[in-house]
């Protein structure tokens, strides 16, 4: 039987694939860190592994969930995240947070589409072109558009707008 922290590991306890990049570099964010911190929290209750991105997918078989918390630790990762994505779809892998492809699992597109029908979301646009489409601030984040984190903070829009 195996053991964890003293503690035998009964064979009851629901088996938790967490996967991440505990190297993912967000800016003013430490996702690592973080997902060190749940998993740990995670351990009261369920038997946990953490997982990479790459690995993700010859190991969901041995568990009976698969936690991927968010898109930013895949996202260097798009064809294997993909890959396991299909899988886990085909085999009715129970995968947290769901694979049906709601809000920054599967990109900022919602967020693009809801601002330009005039819904009251994060004012967003995809293309420096379309700046004048933001209302006017000292400054704005640019994220990545296949996920959330990580973003960076442009130089003031006017200085932005006169390029």
């Amino acid at each position: 039987m195996a053991y964890h922290d003293g503690e035998s590991v009964s064979p009851h306890r629901i088996r938790v694939l967490y996967v991440t990049d505990l190297t993912y570099q967000a800016r003013g964010r430490r996702y690592g860190d973080e997902d060190v911190f749940l998993s740990d929290r995670l351990r009261s209750d369920f038997d946990v592994a953490l997982c990479h991105p790459q690995d993700a997918l010859v190991s969901m078989n041995s568990f009976d969930v698969v936690v991927v918390r968010n898109s930013g630790p895949v996202i260097h990762y798009q064809g294997h995240h993909d890959e396991f994505r299909s899988r886990a779809l085909q085999a009715g892998t129970r995968v947290f947070n769901e694979l049906t492809g709601k809000a920054d699992m599967i990109g900022k597109q919602y967020l693009l589409d809801l601002y330009r029908a005039g819904y009251p979301v994060i004012p967003t646009v995809e293309r420096l072109q379309d700046l004048d489409q933001l209302p006017l601030a000292d400054q704005y984040v640019a994220l990545h558009t296949s996920g959330g984190g990580g973003g960076v903070s442009p130089p003031p829009m006017r200085s932005m707008r006169s390029r």
